[in-house]
């Protein structure tokens, strides 16, 4: 074998070994992640319809469950003091990536943030989260 033959082998292993890396999933360096899809801000909700909570996992194992919680973000200035309901919408959820949700009538009209949280098992430590980039309102 000829050295610009040997060469050349030399080339094209280097060249697709260096092609292989590129495309390889690189998931042991992503950190885990959750992301609100929506409410992600501005929609109008009304009571008593139903809407889709989204959400979406990045790295995450999928033994993990899911936690929706609300809060209000009360204009100021604040006529009441504290939330008036539960600030849990949903706990112990399948990371399916989205749930159904009754809009209650327990929730005074206003502006609300959504958050979600993944975490391994109750009582949740460590969670992974995110909420409403911006507000959205619930109405009658």
């Amino acid at each position: 074998m000829s050295n610009i033959t040997k060469i050349l082998i030399v080339i094209l292993v280097i060249a697709g070994g260096a092609y292989w890396w590129q495309q390889k999933p690189k998931t042991e360096n992503i950190e885990p992640s959750i992301t609100l899809l929506s409410p992600n801000g501005g929609e109008l909700l009304k009571i008593g319809s139903t809407f889709t909570i989204r959400w979406l996992t990045k790295n995450i194992p999928a033994s993990n469950k899911v936690a929706v919680s609300i809060r209000r973000v009360a204009p100021p200035p604040l006529s009441t003091e504290g939330q008036e309901f539960d600030p849990i919408i949903f706990v112990n959820l399948e990371n399916t990536g989205s749930q159904d949700w009754i809009v209650s009538d327990m929730y005074p009209e206003g502006n609300y943030i959504i958050g979600v949280n993944s975490y391994a098992s109750l009582p949740i430590t460590n969670p992974i989260s995110d909420e409403s980039d911006a507000t959205f309102q619930i109405v009658k």
